[in-house]
């Protein structure tokens, strides 16, 4: 046998604990490594030591050729890895493909990624997109796609602005902006309740929803694309299960660029660390065949029980926050402002969530499934009315409309699974029951 020298015994024990300290060092101070590696830390750190303190002990022969060999195994493995994350780091490769499953998922399920106003971004315009939109959503996402199987394939187009207009665009009377609740993305254009309420009004409207956004980018669009000398009525739609929260974070997002001039950013940012490629493929191994939707409660309809997705449950105790109210009184002020400025009405119009509508019946699965919901202030149309009031906004609540119609036609209005938008008849709902308050006498706004 060959004796390890005691020179070539020390350095390899130095390099392999340094190596392994090294390594320790990078998992808590990384990010990207330390975001999935660092419960490997201290058991790195504390082999490292242990290697270090083996550098001295050069007593028995078999004892340092294992020790050495294992120095060896971990400098290879380790020099491998570096070499390895250097070098998909350098080269930009993006493990999580990115840029392909972007392309994979239908518009209406990206966040927009142009920049308009101050902070706020819009769609890339014009674009088309052709396919099953939510069951494709679904695919993208892993879950099981059955109950959507017989969804129809639809073609979505949008304009040079990112809207889902029709080009060219008529002179438009009424604009109304909002989130997913005024894009629909997954419906065709002619079953858009903007649609809809032009056939209704006997006016043109110009559609300005784009969904993962909040009252203030609605305002933006409103002043950047949707000012017209016609401009007779301009509408925000307001969706109660996420528009305080989006306008609340939009206005920080204001304020911090009023500080520092700085603006978001959304680019895709590339996963290019091989160790946290690796570290998410062995999390995510045995989990490749697709996921249930996920359902908690049923509703009763004309045909019967039918199993739901509810993300929200009503509660009496949850109010606006006083950052939230500010902000919404930011907003309001502004809508005012532009209306004003173009001698056109400003109406806030109030789209409820599904538990509200189906409030009286639906029954959730268990106890544990309603106390997982989001909490939603059972009394928020009346705050957001109040504001509105005091404002000079015109306020319309649609909860009155789509529970009638719905719970006397035995249907859902919505989609029932996953998806929280409203389906073609609810859309259908919501174009008459607009053309009619908007149709009628005006009634003069206080504050």
């Amino acid at each position: 046998m060959i004796a390890i020298r005691p020179r070539l015994h020390v350095a390899l024990h130095l390099a392999a604990g340094g190596a392994l300290l090294l390594w320790a060092w990078a998992l808590g101070h990384v990010p990207s490594l330390a975001v999935q590696w660092l419960p490997w830390q201290r058991p790195l750190t504390g082999l490292g030591l242990v290697l270090v303190a083996a550098a001295g002990l050069n007593r028995r022969q078999g004892v340092s050729r294992f020790s050495c060999r294992l120095c060896v195994a971990v400098l290879g493995l380790t020099g491998f890895l570096a070499a390895g994350e250097v070098g998909f780091r350098v080269a930009g490769y993006d493990f999580r493909h990115q840029a392909r499953a972007l392309a994979q998922t239908p518009p209406f399920y990206r966040k927009p990624t142009i920049p308009v106003g101050e902070v706020y971004f819009r769609r890339a315009g014009p674009l088309s997109w052709t396919g099953q939109v939510i069951r494709q959503q679904l695919r993208v996402l892993g879950y099981l796609d059955d109950p959507y199987r017989s969804e129809p394939e639809i073609t979505v187009r949008y304009d040079r602005d990112g809207f889902r207009n029709e080009e060219p665009l008529p002179p438009w009377e009424v604009a109304v902006a909002g989130d997913s609740f005024v894009e629909l993305g997954h419906l065709r254009f002619e079953e858009l309740f903007t649609t809809r309420l032009a056939e209704e009004l006997g006016r043109s409207v110009r559609n300005l929803g784009v969904s993962n956004t909040g009252p203030l980018s609605h305002l933006c669009y409103l002043k950047h694309f949707g000012v017209r000398p016609t401009l007779r009525d301009a509408v925000v739609v307001f969706y109660e299960g996420n528009d305080l929260q989006d306008l609340t974070a939009e206005y920080r997002a204001l304020q911090y660029y009023q500080r520092t001039g700085k603006r978001p950013e959304r680019t895709i940012r590339k996963q290019t660390s091989l160790l946290r490629a690796a570290r998410e493929l062995w999390c995510s191994a045995g989990t490749g065949s697709p996921t249930p939707l996920p359902t908690n409660a049923w509703v009763t309809t004309r045909h019967g029980e039918v199993p739901v997705t509810l993300t929200h449950r009503l509660d009496t105790t949850t109010r606006p926050t006083p950052e939230s109210l500010e902000a919404l009184a930011y907003f309001l002020s502004g809508f005012v402002a532009f209306a004003s400025e173009q001698g056109a009405r400003a109406w806030l119009v109030y789209m409820p969530a599904k538990v509200r509508v189906f409030q009286g019946r639906f029954a959730w699965h268990t106890p544990a499934d309603e106390q997982d919901a989001l909490p939603l202030s059972a009394a928020l149309p009346a705050e957001i009315a109040s504001a509105c009031a005091a404002a000079g906004v015109r306020f319309h609540d649609l909860t009155p409309a789509l529970r009638a119609e719905t719970t006397e036609a035995g249907m859902l209005g919505y989609n029932g699974l996953y998806d929280t938008h409203l389906d073609e008849a609810g859309a259908a709902i919501v174009a008459r029951e607009l053309a009619r308050r908007l149709a009628a006498p005006d009634q003069p706004t206080t504050r």
